[in-house]
């Protein structure tokens, strides 16, 4: 089964979902990570030619929701269904069509490419190849502008260099979380609001029950700098 952005396009007038990903519209409820501390000042009005984007491997909707603020037509794809209503496609990212996307923004799962999963690394050769692969077929995409973020890990170490990092501080979000870019036609994100770090996201959700889900969220910040330096790419 092919998914196509015609797919979201058309999901209020389809009927049965048939071979269609299901569009779903998450929860209502305030997301603890939309930071909105240096944004309102510097956002500006959407601009007058948008572009297509697809985020993969999203569920928060955090970036999605910044480049659609902007004018930007833009879906996210995830596995499981979106945290904040909008444009979504519910199902795996290779059954998505590849073809009508003017940028590619991807957070494919980092469970078994972490640094700090490595001590998994001996027992979990299966499953970190099959990451790996998934990462290798986003990076084929054949888009002209494209971004793949993941921590440090398997992928610096062992795939190919990062071509830029980032932390939340950088954002105006207190935290510190290293974040490394592999980039095709974009540049590395520049700070906009540096503040002191005062925790470690990872260390500070340790006692979360979905540590592994809240560890991978995008702050709002982060996804604001990227429809902000990004989007006027298009």
């Amino acid at each position: 089964m092919r998914v196509s952005w015609r797919d979201v396009d058309d999901a209020s007038t389809a009927g049965p979902a048939g071979n269609r990903a299901v569009v779903r519209l998450g929860p209502t409820g305030e997301d603890p990570l939309s930071s909105d501390r240096g944004v309102k000042s510097t956002t500006p009005k959407p601009l007058a030619v948008a572009g297509r984007v697809l985020v993969a491997c999203e569920r928060s909707g955090k970036v999605r929701d910044a480049f659609s603020a902007l004018g930007f037509d833009a879906v996210s794809c995830d596995l499981e269904e979106t945290a904040t209503p909008g444009p979504h496609l519910r199902c795996d990212i290779r059954d998505v069509d590849r073809s009508g996307w003017d940028m590619v923004i991807a957070f494919p799962p980092c469970t078994f490419l972490t640094a700090a999963g490595a001590w998994r690394w001996p027992y979990t050769t299966r499953e970190r190849n099959e990451a790996v692969r998934l990462v290798q077929y986003l990076w084929d995409w054949p888009v002209d502008r494209l971004a793949i973020e993941n921590p440090q890990g398997w992928l610096n170490s062992h795939w190919r260099k990062p071509d830029g990092r980032f932390e939340p501080y950088w954002f105006g979000d207190a935290y510190t979380k290293r974040s490394y870019l592999w980039l095709r036609q974009l540049p590395p994100l520049m700070p906009t609001l540096l503040v002191p770090p005062a925790a470690s996201w990872t260390e500070d959700q340790r006692h979360n029950k979905d540590r592994s889900g809240a560890r991978s969220l995008t702050f709002g910040g982060v996804a604001h700098a990227m429809a902000l330096q990004w989007g006027p790419l298009l």
